[in-house]
């Protein structure tokens, strides 16, 4: 049996000992080891079995015979293991980096049944009470939503989830001054089963406890929430990644890439924005001693002394910073900066290829700026 079946044959149909398990009392899971003169055997399905899908294959032959995916006569069985409930996980479908959505456009709240690993757990009528607030252009001096809200309850279906959606519609849409309607849905969650905790990870839950001018709600309650806006587009968020996280330091070369993308305040990438990549590594991007916000740092090693593949601490992808606070020259003489510049495309990336031709071990921490037009 596997729990990677893509994994357990060969390009040729050979089965792989190293990648599937015996199951029953044979110590290669590809070859019939010994003789079942009954004919019938009963296996019993092993306790073992991590969370998730694990294929079993059935089959029979003389001693000796080895498994062949494209030959063998089988049978198979699929099972699904999960764990038990821990959470109800909150998430919705705005864009990510999203700070608010456009008015007229719906956003859709899933609460999900998850285990301790975040993995979907199909729980069915699990209740989940949902008490929505919505207010335009009135929020208080404290800058919290009024209580009040329409009170429901709601059932997880068979998968373990309930959808709801919402939508708010821009008050003003001519004159002179319609610009800067703001509207807030502020969603207080309760779930009736008191042992599964609430886990927000809506798009503006992920982005602190501050976003959207809410005063969220302590614990057994949590809040989930949407801000609606007309506000023209501007660039907001810049967020950078990258493929892998350590390359081998290497002075004949070694090729990377880095990539920046940036949305607006909707999450809509911006294309045609130039921007640019530093770090604090001469021989790498260099440019300039890396400073700035959310940053992402890249390994070189030496694979002659590594003990283990596992990297120093570090990122593949930046949390998300805002565009105007990016900034790694700080501090820098203008003689100091030599930044490299590329310009966004339509999906808003703008991607940075460079070549190390260095075997200096170390962490090369990488940032990026939108620049000045």
């Amino acid at each position: 049996y596997s729990s990677n079946p893509d994994d357990a044959f060969g390009e040729d149909g050979r089965c792989s000992d190293d990648d599937v398990t015996s199951w029953g009392n044979g110590s290669v899971a590809c070859e019939i080891e010994f003789a079942d003169g009954a004919g019938d055997l009963e296996l019993t399905s092993p306790t073992s079995l991590s969370a998730g899908s694990t294929t079993f294959w059935v089959w029979t032959g003389e001693l000796g015979d080895r498994y062949d995916a494209d030959e063998t006569v089988s049978s198979m069985v699929e099972l699904t293991v999960t764990k038990s409930p821990a959470k109800v996980r909150v998430t919705d479908d705005m864009a990510e980096n999203a700070t608010a959505a456009k008015f007229g456009d719906e956003v859709t709240f899933t609460f999900q049944v998850v285990d301790e690993d975040g993995n979907a757990v199909s729980e069915k009528d699990v209740e989940v009470t949902v008490s929505a607030t919505t207010v335009t252009n009135e929020l208080g001096s404290t800058g919290a939503l009024p209580g009040g809200g329409s009170t429901n309850s709601y059932k997880t279906d068979a998968s373990g989830k309930v959808e709801l959606s919402y939508r708010m519609n821009d008050p003003r849409t001519t004159g002179s001054d319609h610009r800067g309607d703001v509207a807030h849905l502020d969603l207080d969650i309760t779930v009736r089963d008191a042992t599964l905790e609430l886990e927000d990870k809506s798009t503006l839950g992920k982005a602190g406890p501050d976003a959207g001018a809410l005063v969220r709600n302590q614990p057994p309650v949590a809040d989930a929430a949407v801000v609606w806006k007309d506000e023209v587009a501007t660039a907001s968020v810049l967020t950078l990644t990258q493929d892998v996280e350590y390359h081998e330091a290497d002075k004949g070369g070694v090729a990377h890439t880095v990539r920046a993308t940036l949305t607006d305040q909707y999450g809509d990438p911006i294309s045609r924005r130039p921007v640019e990549f530093a770090s604090d590594d001469a021989k790498g991007v260099g440019a300039a001693p890396a400073s700035g916000d959310n940053p992402i740092a890249l390994r070189y090693y030496d694979a002659a002394r590594l003990t283990s593949r596992s990297p120093d601490p570090a990122l593949n992808r930046s949390g998300g910073t805002r565009a105007e606070d990016v900034d790694p020259t700080r501090g820098l003489t203008g003689s100091a900066l030599r930044a490299r510049t590329k310009t966004t495309n339509r999906q808003g990336v703008a991607a940075l290829t460079y070549t190390r031709k260095s075997d200096d071990t170390g962490i090369e921490t990488i940032t990026a700026r939108v620049k000045a037009e």
